[in-house]
């Protein structure tokens, strides 16, 4: 059986026979699929519901689509009744008609944040003391708008959570995907996720299933490390600088633009320094271009053959504009 539409994120019921000749199915998320010359798949892999391993798929399977809708649980999430929930990072609402509390479980993405009914989450001891103290924090700030609201005849806000999400939806949006990491045992690869709006320290390990529609950012991944790889295969190695002469560069290249003349006079200096093997400090007031000047070195040592990687120390407040010089995809 072949799928016209990307399978990927796709619920899949799988029949297979049991030792008394019985069928019963099984049924998955898919997490990746090899694609088809013609289109549609020749295999898709499914993690299984409730079970840490999966397993290929193709046409001498019998399968069909499952309608069911119902999302996939990250490890370490609550299933339902009768299990008891994995530790929580933060609470971030709580629904005091329905008494259940929005949760993000620690090690995991905000797009696997979850409600939970409070008893539930008390199963865990680790828990408890969080939640106690989000909920006293929740009814001192409702006690004192209601009492603000008294003083000034005003109605008090309520204090049940809103239908919008209490976080920004940037953090369940892929900004970039920094690495992957290939099953040996032939299982789907794992994606390092970088969440916009959020710290390196943030990234987190998620499968295909999670990355269906921001497959886009593994495509770029890929190809940054093929272009990588094409770079050193074809360098011709970092130069000998006993042997090589020093040239002043009339007009290095940069990505969004020309140097002013200071600036090009730093790169010089800069590279005549890393050619003398001498250790510098390139200051300046603030808005003269030092990142810009910096870049450009960068840009002269791969052109000479120092491929790299080349490490930049910088300030978290300052890595988009590092990031928007180099001109590069954010990873």
């Amino acid at each position: 059986m072949v799928s016209s539409h990307h399978p990927r994120g796709s619920r899949v019921r799988v029949w297979y026979a049991t030792t008394t000749d019985m069928a019963e199915a099984r049924t998955g998320v898919v997490s990746a699929a090899e694609e088809a010359a013609e289109g549609g798949f020749v295999r898709m892999y499914v993690s299984w519901d409730g079970i840490a391993d999966g397993a290929w798929v193709d046409g001498r399977d019998d399968w069909e689509w499952d309608r069911s809708g119902e999302p996939r649980l990250a490890p370490g999430s609550w299933p339902g009744p009768g299990f008891v929930p994995g530790a929580i990072e933060k609470v971030h609402a709580w629904r005091e008609e329905e008494d259940t509390l929005l949760v993000k479980w620690t090690g995991l993405a905000h797009i696997h944040c979850q409600w939970v009914p409070r008893e539930a989450l008390l199963q865990n001891e680790n828990n408890i003391r969080r939640v106690s103290r989000y909920l006293q924090e929740r009814r001192a700030a409702a006690a004192s708008a209601a009492a603000s609201s008294a003083a000034s005849g005003s109605a008090a806000a309520s204090s049940s959570a809103s239908s919008a999400r209490p976080y920004p939806d940037d953090f369940e949006q892929v900004e970039a995907v920094l690495s992957e990491e290939v099953s040996p045992h032939g299982a789907p690869s794992q994606f390092l996720v970088k969440w916009r709006g959020l710290p390196h320290s943030a990234a987190t390990w998620e499968d295909a299933s999670a990355l269906a529609s921001e497959w886009g950012a593994v495509e770029q991944l890929r190809q940054r490390e093929a272009a990588a790889r094409a770079a050193t295969a074809a360098t011709r190695g970092p130069p000998d600088r006993g042997s090589w002469a020093y040239q002043k560069l009339a007009a290095p290249s940069l990505p969004g633009g020309r140097l002013r003349e200071y600036q090009l006079e730093g790169v010089n200096w800069l590279l005549y320094s890393w050619h003398a093997r001498r250790n510098v400090l390139l200051a300046d007031e603030m808005g003269l271009g030092k990142t810009a000047q910096s870049v450009a070195l960068l840009g002269e040592l791969r052109r000479l053959g120092v491929q790299g990687p080349f490490l930049v120390v910088a300030p978290l407040s300052t890595l988009e504009h590092w990031q928007r010089e180099v001109g590069a995809p954010r990873c």
